[in-house]
């Protein structure tokens, strides 16, 4: 009867920190800040942004100027709260919440000639290739191009 009830007793110790370790077991996630300059023509956009991405949610938090030339068109100031799924290096994300700051000046049109829509629109989609770039830093793709390099956030 003793060892019906040890081995019982045993069998619920390693069912109960089997399933402490498999609950606890998260993605290690991506926590980064990028400075990015897009061009077009004589155009281009000067971007701060953070990225987060943990556990199928994320969030991007990004600032910036649009330029025409030498004139400022606007100011770009938002964050995109997103839901993803990945797959090996590949995430596909779908934006949840679009808030945009005050200091968002650029025009709908403008932003939507630079950005996709998932950084405008709520329920959009972005395919990112996103892959690790020694320890503390990452390179984002859209299909096989480069985007940017994202470290690691101090």
């Amino acid at each position: 009867m003793k060892k019906k009830l040890l081995m019982l007793s045993s069998l619920i110790a390693f069912t109960m920190i089997f399933i402490f370790i498999f609950k606890n077991h998260k993605e290690k996630g991506i926590s980064c800040k990028a400075e990015i300059t897009f061009l077009k023509g004589n155009d281009r956009v000067d971007v701060v942004s953070f990225h987060t991405l943990i556990n199928g949610k994320g969030t991007i938090s990004m600032s910036g100027v649009v330029h025409h030339g030498e004139k400022k068109a606007g100011y770009i100031s938002k964050s995109i709260r997103f839901s993803y799924k990945k797959s090996k290096n590949i995430y596909l994300l779908r934006s949840d919440l679009i808030s945009n700051s005050p200091y968002m000046t650029l025009s709908p049109e403008v932003e939507n000639q630079w950005f996709p829509l998932f950084f405008s629109t709520k329920g959009e989609h972005l395919l990112w290739k996103i892959k690790p770039v020694g320890d503390k830093a990452w390179l984002f793709y859209s299909k096989t191009a480069p985007l940017f390099i994202c470290e690691e956030a101090s």
